[in-house]
């Protein structure tokens, strides 16, 4: 759920216990409630009865900002034993991914999606931007620079190049 957020208690072996979420609009608000992940039901009953937003109509009370602009951002991690180029290919895999299954760019921010990729490897998935923005603009990105590329090796050929598009 975008109004929360996944927390998995970990021993002293650091091995994952307990899941648990966590609503991100009463931890702004300074009063953090937490649930147990695995009883989805507590944490919609509480959006409905706390903030009055339901599962349809994604409304919330008018003081709380649900504009994306407004919304604080992920703070990003300075130092980091994830490569960046790691990051950047999973990052690329992904939009591939994407692209080949025709899914929505807010799959990654499932939250199944998201304990998964947790569960694979948790410094990694903390290093990985989800967010349909994310990938809208790397998406973008990539069309950009893989369109250069093309014009460079269309023009750079030695004989003419003839494209053709069935539709």
């Amino acid at each position: 759920m975008r109004h929360g957020i996944f927390l998995v208690e970990i021993d002293t072996n650091d091995s994952p216990l307990s899941p648990y979420w966590a609503c991100r609009l009463c931890d702004a608000k300074g009063q953090p409630e937490f649930f147990a992940a695995a009883a989805t039901s507590s944490a919609a009953d509480h959006l409905s009865k706390s903030h009055r937003i339901f599962e349809s109509s994604q409304a919330a009370d008018p003081d709380l900002s649900t504009d994306e602009s407004e919304r604080p951002k992920r703070r990003r991690l300075q130092y980091s034993t994830v490569p960046r180029a790691r990051v950047k290919a999973i990052r690329e895999l992904s939009l591939g991914l994407l692209i080949k299954t025709n899914v929505p760019f807010s799959f990654f921010s499932d939250t199944f999606f998201q304990q998964l990729a947790w569960q694979l490897d948790p410094r990694l998935s903390d290093q990985i931007p989800w967010s349909r923005q994310s990938m809208g603009r790397l998406l973008d990105d990539m069309y950009k620079s893989k369109k250069d590329e093309i014009k460079q090796e269309l023009s750079d050929a030695l004989t003419k190049i003839h494209l053709g598009f069935d539709l």
